[in-house]
Order: structure tokens, then C-alpha cells, then sequence
């Protein structure tokens, strides 16, 4: 009897490690998993009972989370060079609307010049137009005055003619 208590204690201290020892080694993994700790093996299946579908389990969720681990970090990088992109193409455009920017300025300064010019211009074309009505009136009065001095020469020459005729006779 003594002999039967001992086997039922071994036999029973062997299942019971059979299940305890899975389900520690399923709690410690589930452990650094929770810890951040995804970067090891999987875990040894020995049997195809609850105990090994949860080891099943617990290997898909590891499995599975090194993917979207390793998915995250190639994202991240994409994100990162089109990031870098982003900041370059805002340099370009910012340089480009400074260049704009500059070149508004220049064209504004030109048309301040441009319109100081087309003032002064005017200014010359109005004082011309005065020089040259000048001009005209005078022309006038030296038309009028070239043929009153015509007028008179003739009247001079045709006075001489009339001298000279009395002094023939």
C-alpha cells in the first residue's frame, strides 16, 4: 500500500509537471511579450490538447507581432524619406517665393521708374508743345511782318520807279 501511495504520488507529480511545466513556459513568454520582448524562438508544441493550442496561440500572437513590428518599421522609414522630401520640396519652394518675392521688388522699384520717367516725359512734351506754339506764333508774326516788308518793298521799288521816270522826262 505504501508502494501504491508513492507510484500515485510520482505518477501524479509527473502529470502534473506534464501540465504545469507548458503552461509556466506559456506564462513566462506571455510575460516578455508584455515586457516588449518579442525577438525569440518559438515555443516547442508536445501535444495537440488546450495546453498546445494556447502554445499555438501564443506563438501566432508573437509571430504576428514581429510582423507588425517589422511592417511598422519599414513604414516608418518610408515615412521618414518622404518626410525628408517634403522639407526639401519646402525649401525649393520657399527659395522660389523668395525669388519671386525679389523679382516683385525689382518690378515695382522699375515702374516707380518707369513712372517717374513717363512724369518727366511728359512733363518735356508739354514744355515742347509750348516751345513749339511759340515757334508757330512767331513764324506768324515774321510772315506778317515779311510781307508788310514786301508790301513795303514794293511799294518802295514801284516809288522808285516813279522817281526815277520823273527824273527821265
Amino acid at each position: 500500500s505504501l508502494i501504491i501511495v508513492v507510484l500515485c504520488v510520482l505518477i501524479s507529480q509527473t502529470t502534473a509537471n506534464a501540465i504545469t511545466k507548458p503552461i509556466r513556459a506559456v506564462t513566462t513568454r506571455m510575460k516578455q511579450i508584455v515586457e516588449g520582448n518579442i525577438h525569440h524562438e518559438p515555443l516547442i508544441i508536445k501535444s495537440q490538447d488546450e495546453v498546445g493550442q494556447l502554445t499555438t496561440s501564443i506563438n501566432a500572437v508573437n509571430e504576428n507581432l514581429q510582423s507588425i513590428f517589422k511592417n511598422l518599421g519599414e513604414i516608418s522609414g518610408t515615412v521618414n524619406a518622404h518626410g525628408e522630401e517634403l522639407t526639401h520640396s519646402a525649401i525649393e519652394v520657399k527659395t522660389g517665393m523668395e525669388q519671386v518675392s525679389a523679382t516683385m521688388q525689382q518690378l515695382a522699384a522699375g515702374a516707380e521708374v518707369q513712372a517717374s520717367s513717363a512724369g518727366h516725359i511728359s512733363e518735356t512734351m508739354t514744355e515742347l508743345i509750348s516751345k513749339i506754339d511759340e515757334a508757330n506764333e512767331n513764324g506768324e508774326k515774321v510772315q506778317i511782318s515779311s510781307k508788310d516788308v514786301l508790301t513795303l518793298t514794293h511799294k518802295g521799288s514801284e516809288l522808285m520807279e516813279t522817281s526815277s521816270q520823273q527824273m527821265s522826262k
